[in-house]
This record gives structure tokens, sequence and C-alpha cells, in this order.
């Protein structure tokens, strides 16, 4: 997404929507409560001025309900770098629960390297992920999961067609 307001930058990023899930140790599906997954997220505290941050917190989204939220400013490694090199982000994680299934989430997520702008990329990321609903019938599978496996697109989206994702067409889980 890109957008400008006027001024030299534009805010560029991107949000995308990937179906999760997970176990403990013991083999048992991880909690889904927003106010538990909140809890075991990690939060970082800026030791000064420039470093990094991550907040974790709850959002209520409209139509969907409570859902754990992670943003911040992330010092991001960059993959099989010898040098240990990172990427400075901007990300905002949302952890949708998926409604009848125990242990898996639907998160939204959107990153942007535009640092200066990182409060206006919070504003735009949640704005999209108020959009997000579960629609149809369930059970909501993942993409490929077979006969009932759901698509994330935008409602106006035609079957066949690339999925677009953006605040005004909205955000949803199509069984």
């Amino acid at each position: 997404m890109a957008e400008s307001f006027g001024g030299d930058t534009p805010i560029t990023g991107s949000v995308t929507v990937s179906p999760a899930g997970g176990r403990t140790s013991r083999g048992d599906p991880l909690p889904t409560d927003p106010a538990a997954v909140a809890a075991r997220l990690a939060v970082k505290e800026a030791k000064k001025a420039g470093d990094s941050w991550r907040k974790a917190t709850t959002a209520d989204l409209p139509g969907v309900g409570p859902a754990a939220r992670t943003y911040g400013v992330e010092d991001i490694p960059v993959p099989g770098d010898e040098l240990n090199r990172t990427v400075r982000a901007v990300p905002m994680q949302t952890f949708t629960p998926v409604p009848g299934q125990e242990g898996r989430a639907e998160p939204v997520a959107g990153s942007s390297q535009v640092l200066d702008l990182a409060d206006s990329f919070f504003d735009i990321v949640d704005a999209i992920t108020s959009t997000f609903r579960f629609v149809g019938r369930g059970p909501w599978r993942p993409r490929g999961a077979g006969r009932a496996a759901t698509a994330c697109r935008a409602p106006t989206t035609p079957p066949g067609r690339t999925p677009r994702s953006s605040a005004a067409n909205g955000l949803s889980v199509r069984r």
C-alpha cells in the first residue's frame, strides 16, 4: 500500500492475513483468548530515545470482538546475513481467534519501513484490521485445506480474481 498526504514521504507497507495455529509442548492447542495471548506476547521497553520497542495489548474489532495485538519499532534480523545486520521496521500484528476452532487464529500483520510515519501507519493498519470478518458458515480452514477451504479476500472480489484488501473494500475470510 502507498498513501501520500501532500508531503514528500508516502506511507508504504504491506498487510497480510495468514492462518495460524499452534500447540503447547504437551500437544494441547495454544490459547486464543485475547487477554491470554496478549499476556504471552513479548513487550520491549526502549532504553533510550531511538531504541526499538514493542507493546502488547488487545483490540476490539467491530463484528469480530476482542483480539490480541502487538506493535512497535523492531530491529528485524536479515536471514542468512553473516554480518548479523538488521532492518528497522514498524510492525503491527493482530491475532484474531477463529470461531469454533480452538488454538487457531488469523493474524493480520502489517509492516512498514517508514519510521517517521509510524503512528500514521499504525492508524492505517488498525483501520484495515477493523474491517476483518469471518463470513459464511464455519468451519474456517486455510486455503487448500480441502473442500471447505477458505479464501481471504475483500468481499467485492469475484471468485477467480486476485484478492485485494483495503479499508474501503473490507477484509474477510470466506468459506
